[in-house]
């Protein structure tokens, strides 16, 4: 009763078996390793547009606010919280639709990335001293 008789082929069966699931593993943490290492020439190759990303939306942000501040006195107190937070709302779509594109460019244009960056900052008067919101 509970005994049991193994042979050389039986311990062979359960190495086979350890060694086809230790392959499995490995092939799944060998797919893994690959996308982390993707993920991060992804992120490494954009490293240097972004300084000028966030000056661009720093840039654009700070338009916004100002020309935001400009309109509500302007408007002297006319408009509810209801109003002025439907425009705040649309003045914040339009700055990120019209930022999109050029941060597109910046991130995906690996060729003439310098180009880029140099024509993204001349057109949206960012120097760099002032990329950091300085």
């Amino acid at each position: 009763d509970n005994v049991y008789l193994y042979d050389i082929d039986d311990l062979q069966g359960v190495v086979d078996s350890n060694v086809k699931a230790r392959k499995n593993e490995a092939e799944r943490a060998e797919f893994i390793v690959e996308e982390e290492v993707s993920s991060f020439l992804k992120w490494y190759e954009t490293i240097d547009v972004t300084p000028t990303i966030i000056a661009l939306r720093k840039r654009a942000e700070d338009i916004r606010m100002a020309e935001l501040h400009k309109a509500m006195k302007r408007l002297n107190g006319s408009i509810g919280e209801r109003d002025f937070k439907t425009i705040e709302a649309m003045t914040k779509a339009i700055v990120n639709k019209l930022i999109h594109p050029p941060t597109i460019l910046l991130k995906n244009d690996r060729d003439n990335r310098d180009d880029a960056i140099a024509l993204i900052r001349k057109l949206y008067g960012i120097d760099r001293e002032g990329e950091n919101g300085e």
